[in-house]
């Protein structure tokens, strides 16, 4: 699936490419722009569903495409959040009669920029005592305290949010797609793709928690 994505991608900007040697580049422009923004939130969203842990790639993508002097993924708790778990997810988590379950919805930021808002269902009994404590007091990511687990990911589901191309772009002739190209305007707050995971700890493959990922335009900030 992923081969596909990559192979429409790489059409897609190649047929910008041509199109803009054809036609007129203001024509081109919007276009142009929103198939960069879609390759590059595709390479973001790719990395992390590859990845064991959200938070590192994050960090490496908040270094490597200088998002803030000091790149340092921070995990802004709101306090007193709460959310309770449907059925399906109870079912996700493996609970048991004796499994309570801790909430945590935070925002990942990189200097000033919103990278992602996540929420976050764990499972206390199934971390040690002071991953507990750090999270409860501290604003580590979750990523980063439970990562002497050597978690891994499970995928459960994922979505394109930002809708940059019209309807089936991959089957659009060039005039059409430059016709109906987006308005790529940047809100801090506009989710571009969502994920759905279960991270399960490496030593009895038990699920410590669920995550529901929102990732924002803060990731794409360096194309603004």
């Amino acid at each position: 699936m992923r081969l596909r994505f990559g192979i429409a991608i790489v059409a897609a900007l190649a047929v910008g490419l041509v199109a803009g040697l054809l036609i007129a580049p203001s024509e081109t422009d919007e276009l142009d722009r929103n198939l960069r923004l879609y390759a590059v939130a595709e390479q973001a969203r790719s990395a992390i569903l590859a990845s064991p842990s959200a938070t590192s790639t994050l960090q490496a993508w908040c270094r490597d495409h200088r998002l803030a002097p000091d790149p340092k993924i921070v995990a802004q708790n709101e306090a007193g959040a709460n959310a309770p778990l449907t059925d399906a997810q109870r079912t996700d988590l493996q609970l048991g009669a004796g499994d309570s379950v801790r909430y945590r919805r935070v925002r990942l930021t990189c200097g000033d920029r919103l990278l992602s808002e996540a929420e976050n269902w764990y499972v206390p009994n199934r971390l040690t005592p002071e991953m507990n404590d750090q999270l409860d007091r501290t604003t580590t990511p979750f990523g980063t305290v439970v990562q002497s687990l050597t978690p891994s990911r499970t995928t459960l589901r994922t979505t394109f949010d930002w809708q940059l191309l019209p309807g089936d772009w991959t089957r659009e002739d060039i005039s059409t797609l430059r016709e109906n190209a987006s308005d790529a305007t940047f809100d801090a707050n506009r989710t571009v793709f969502s994920i759905e995971a279960v991270l399960r700890r490496a030593s009895d493959r038990l699920p410590i928690s669920l995550v529901r990922e929102n990732y924002k335009q803060g990731l794409l900030a360096w194309l603004n």
